[in-house]
């Protein structure tokens, strides 16, 4: 399996495990911090391993996802790269994005990304600094009943 195909229970399962609660096969980032899971099979996700972490009614979202909130080995999320209204069209982004990637460069890591494909704003300035689709993915919000 490529890591990049389920980045992010590679990433629960691996270097920010601490931050997690769940099984061997579903984890979720612990109360508290962003309402995010994460199964170990992405084709069988097992909620039943989550019951007892997940308050009924809470929203937590399920996705292969989105600073640098992520990393695997040799990986390392980019994210968050937002510009307020009032200052677009100036190319602060793609000069934060470009410092912040570069310095992911420079420490051996290979950026990766999340973008939701109707922020065709957004899309156009990733593909401009470089970066390619990988693959598309569904976002899923579920809640225990």
């Amino acid at each position: 399996m490529e890591l990049l195909d389920n980045i992010f229970w590679h990433v629960f399962s691996g270097p920010q495990a601490r931050f997690t609660v769940g099984s061997a096969r579903a984890v979720r980032l612990a109360p508290g911090l962003s309402p995010m899971l994460a199964f170990a099979d992405l084709r069988r996700p097992a909620f039943e391993d989550l019951v007892l972490h997940c308050a009924p009614g809470e929203p937590l979202y399920c996705a292969d996802w989105n600073g640098e909130r992520a990393h695997a080995p040799g990986w390392r999320e980019r994210s968050g790269i937002c510009t307020h209204p009032d200052h677009r069209g100036r190319g602060l982004a793609a000069r934060l994005a470009l410092h912040a990637v570069r310095g992911q460069l420079a420490r051996g890591e290979r950026p990766f990304l999340h973008v939701m494909g109707q922020n065709t704003a957004a899309v156009a300035l990733y593909r401009r600094l470089g970066f390619a689709s990988w693959r598309t993915c569904d976002i899923r919000v579920v809640t225990r009943a």
